[in-house]
């Protein structure tokens, strides 16, 4: 992941957010649940399942089915 730096034109230094992404296509990156840290929206291209992956300040919490069938 590159956060944002907050000034628009540039990004802050990367983290590995994870591993074993492969089997999902990300759908989107930000703010999602409205408590001000950026969270990651998924989709597994097997079972066609959109997932929330919330984050706090500094770690994802247990993912949350959003969708399927996408």
């Amino acid at each position: 992941m590159f956060p944002g730096t907050g000034t628009g034109a540039s990004l802050g230094t990367s983290v590995q957010i994870g591993t074993g992404w492969n089997p999902y296509t990300f759908a989107g990156i930000g703010d999602f649940n409205g408590d001000g840290n950026p969270d990651v929206i998924v989709r597994d291209d097997t079972t066609r399942i959109l997932w929330l992956y919330p984050r706090s300040t500094t770690v994802f919490s247990t993912r949350q089915q959003i969708g399927a069938g996408w």
